[in-house]
């Protein structure tokens, strides 16, 4: 395929796959996913976010858009160009049309956030608490029992209409002793 010379071309550098992404771009997505987004909005939205592009406002039938600064891009790149799909470089050009086709077809090299990872993912780290193994196997059984009533109790409180909860569980899984105690 030729390219005409005067008409710039993107490059855009997403990750391929579950496990390349980093713990903000994990957080991202699922947070997404778990405001009930359809998947193509959520991949949409993920695209934008990770490779740095504003919307700045609607033009006819695309959108006027830049990238951010390079700041933005490093916070959000998440190590992504190592193991990543890309776009025909946007130092040519800063600021751009992009037509909704142009997002659908991108939004293509996300189509892998429809399918569950073959491993299990985790966010690393939530506030000082570094996570478990994604596939518990340092976790004494006992304490997956424990973890998973308290997580089937968590779920029957749930709304299911907004799956807002009545309350949480705020008992940490390092504190094994308080937790023997409940269910003792």
């Amino acid at each position: 395929m030729t390219q005409d010379k005067d008409i710039p071309t993107i490059n855009l550098t997403v990750p391929t796959g579950w496990d390349k992404l980093a713990d903000n771009q994990l957080r991202y997505v699922f947070g997404l996913m778990a405001q009930g987004f359809p998947s193509p909005q959520v991949k949409t939205y993920c695209l934008f976010r990770w490779t740095g592009m504003q919307v700045m406002h609607k033009y006819g039938r695309g959108w006027w858009c830049k990238f951010a600064d390079n700041e933005f891009r490093k916070r959000n790149s998440g190590g992504a160009s190592a193991n990543s799909n890309k776009f025909g470089s946007h130092s040519a050009c800063t600021e751009f049309v992009i037509m909704a086709g142009q997002v659908n077809a991108a939004i293509a090299a996300l189509d892998w956030i429809d399918r569950l990872p073959s491993m299990p993912v985790r966010i690393s780290h939530i506030g000082k608490h570094r996570a478990l193994p994604a596939d518990f196997q340092e976790v004494p059984f006992e304490t997956f029992i424990i973890c998973d009533n308290l997580y089937q109790g968590y779920r029957a409180i749930c709304d299911d209409k907004r799956k807002t909860c009545a309350s949480r569980v705020q008992m940490s899984l390092l504190d094994l002793p308080r937790l023997r105690q409940v269910y003792a």
